[in-house]
């Protein structure tokens, strides 16, 4: 299947899906699942068939990286693939990849994919990564405002989140640690420490 999907020969993939025998999850080294991979390869042509395979394991880790489909739809910031994967219910949102971390921790770097996972109410605004960080930690460190706007804007967000290393957001915002407009933001947003 993953050479059909490689090479793009959608016959051939829905063939293989109509055959009871495919191993319509099996993962390859690199290229992790089918359905990552059809991800990875940016066609909709092919991951829909996928996604509508009820054999389908959707919330798969595939990748060395322990990366689920979803989280290589942000990465890729294909936003269609992004939004079909959260319309399907076998989809744990918040997987964590190797790091832990989450889908919104990756779309922490765009906010297309922020916005688009954010409509979804599973969401956990506050996930935490395994060295304890949120996708708020994330957006701040890497001086993405638009997103740290966004995630600041939603309900039950909590700035003052620490880490592993005792250090929050906001205190690191306090301390002046983060650019013009990010400090602003959060300490704006009226939490108190």
């Amino acid at each position: 299947m993953h050479y059909a999907i490689e090479l793009g020969y959608r016959n051939l993939v829905r063939a293989l899906l109509s055959n009871d025998k495919t191993d319509v999850n099996w993962k390859a080294d690199l290229t992790g699942t089918p359905l990552g991979l059809a991800i990875d390869m940016g066609d909709e042509t092919l991951v829909q068939p996928l996604l509508d395979d009820p054999r389908v394991i959707a919330d798969k880790h595939g990748s060395f990286m322990r990366a689920t489909p979803l989280h290589q739809a942000v990465k890729q910031r294909q936003a269609w693939a992004v939004r079909a994967l959260l319309s399907d219910d076998r989809i744990d949102v918040n997987a964590g990849g190797r790091d832990g971390w989450t889908a919104l921790h990756i779309a922490a770097d765009s906010c297309e994919s922020a916005e688009i996972l954010l409509s979804d109410p599973r969401v956990d605004v506050n996930s935490r990564k395994h060295d304890g960080g949120t996708p708020l930690h994330v957006a701040a460190l890497f001086n993405q405002l638009k997103v740290v706007r966004l995630l600041l804007s939603q309900d039950g967000i909590r700035p003052d989140i620490e880490n592993n290393a005792g250090d929050s957001v906001r205190g690191f915002s306090e301390k002046g640690r983060y650019v013009d407009g990010i400090n602003e933001a959060i300490l704006a947003h009226g939490l108190s420490v």
